[in-house]
């Protein structure tokens, strides 16, 4: 039987598409799911996060990644839900033909019927590029998102799912299984906040050039006094930290250091208020006492610089804030909490390094202190840039450069 490639209806030619699919299972439990879109989705079985991916393809081919999800089936009914998303143009990431995925149980094929999907209203379409070479920033409203959708909630109500048609170039693409294991996740804790500051309120929170806003506008000093928990906080009892508003509506900026390249997920669990804004940025060191977001190229026009920045509109109560679906590295990142008359409330704030599982097998140790720390600093940064690829950098590009595969390759072969 031959695979089936579905979506939601309307989406084939949106720029920076996501969307949403799920089935409810009455009688089916499968014991394992085959799952690959075009081009990213995170996979979810009555609520809980299975897996992401898929590993990238090229201009001619896919690849799917299987998961054992006996153990996250219920008796009764079971909910399958999905995110895609789709950047629908090409990138060094991925040459996409349409937003779509494709889905087994058991090695069997899924069509249309009994799924049902929906465009994701809360993902904003226009958003900047982060840079082309990757795609899109994320900007995303917490107030849009279907609450309770992964657990099958509401989804009745959803259009059905359609399925591609035979003739399009998803079709011509070879699917292939993925050969090479998933990536390996590592929570990693701030080590220090090297920046403390106030801003003004933001007058149109619309504006989707939020790159040249966190560069340029004004950092204030920030009275402690808006930090509530600060002093704990810094000492390593970070169970909470709470922002305070001001009756200038001036906004809070937090940098936080995680001491070493990462390549992944930020994720800032926050108790928040209806229409505060989140803005962050994600680099690697300091410039001008803060993190550059805007970075010209001089060789392309405004519109093509690099813009590391996304921006998340928060709802009340608890929400994690982060990059979602496509991966960030960052040494830093830079908060901007903005237009909140209510306190928010940091749970937590941490990073998750993604890369691939190597097995450390080659060894070196010596009197000299400083060779050692190199020795070390070299294998963390070859890890920092192996992913489901070697990476030319977890930060600008994260491509695929023979040069960079002809270094990297020999050396991750003595040191794993």
């Amino acid at each position: 039987m031959n695979d089936v490639w579905l979506s939601s209806s309307g989406c084939e030619t949106e720029k920076n598409c996501y969307f949403r699919a799920v089935k409810l299972l009455n009688d089916e439990r499968p014991t394992t799911i085959d799952i690959a879109a075009e081009s990213y989705y995170i996979l979810y079985v009555n609520g809980r996060t299975v897996g992401q991916g898929p590993a990238r393809g090229t201009r001619r081919q896919n690849y799917f990644d299987t998961f054992e999800v006996s153990e996250y089936l219920i008796p009764g009914r079971n909910v399958i839900a999905l995110l895609v998303q789709c950047m629908n143009i090409p990138t060094f990431m991925a040459v996409p033909s349409q937003p779509t995925f494709m889905i087994r149980f058991d090695g069997q094929p899924q069509h249309a019927e009994g799924w049902r999907a929906v465009v994701a209203p809360d993902w904003r379409k226009d958003a900047p590029l982060y840079t082309k070479q990757t795609g899109f920033a994320e900007w995303r409203d917490f107030r849009l998102e279907p609450v309770g959708w992964t657990s099958g909630e509401g989804a009745e109500n959803w259009p059905a799912a359609v399925s591609i048609p035979a003739d399009r170039a998803i079709y011509s693409k070879e699917l292939l299984p993925r050969d090479i294991p998933c990536l390996k996740e590592t929570v990693i804790l701030p080590v220090d906040m090297p920046l403390k500051a106030a801003v003004a309120r933001v007058d149109n929170p619309n504006d989707i050039e939020i790159a040249k806003l966190l560069t340029e506008e004004k950092h204030l000093a920030l009275p402690l006094a808006r930090l509530q928990g600060f002093n704990d906080w810094m000492v390593g009892d970070r169970s909470e930290l709470t922002l305070m508003p001001n009756s200038d509506g001036e906004g809070i900026v937090l940098l936080f250091d995680f001491g070493a390249a990462v390549i992944g997920r930020f994720e800032l669990e926050i108790h928040g208020s209806d229409g505060a804004i989140v803005d962050l940025c994600h680099e690697e060191e300091l410039w001008n006492d803060r993190l550059q977001a805007l970075h010209p190229v001089s060789a392309f026009p405004i519109d093509d610089s690099y813009k590391f920045a996304d921006r998340y509109i928060l709802r009340d109560g608890r929400q994690v804030v982060g990059n979602t679906i496509n991966e960030r590295g960052f040494r830093m990142v830079q908060a901007v909490f903005r237009n909140f008359t209510e306190p928010l409330v940091i749970r937590s704030v941490r990073a998750v390094k993604a890369v691939y599982p190597y097995l450390n097998r080659g060894t070196f140790l010596c009197d000299d202190f400083m060779l050692n720390r190199i020795w070390d600093v070299c294998g963390e940064t070859l890890s920092a840039c192996s992913t489901d690829i070697f990476l030319d950098c977890p930060w600008r590009e994260r491509a695929f450069w023979v040069n960079d595969l002809i270094v990297e390759n020999k050396i991750s072969l003595e040191l794993f």
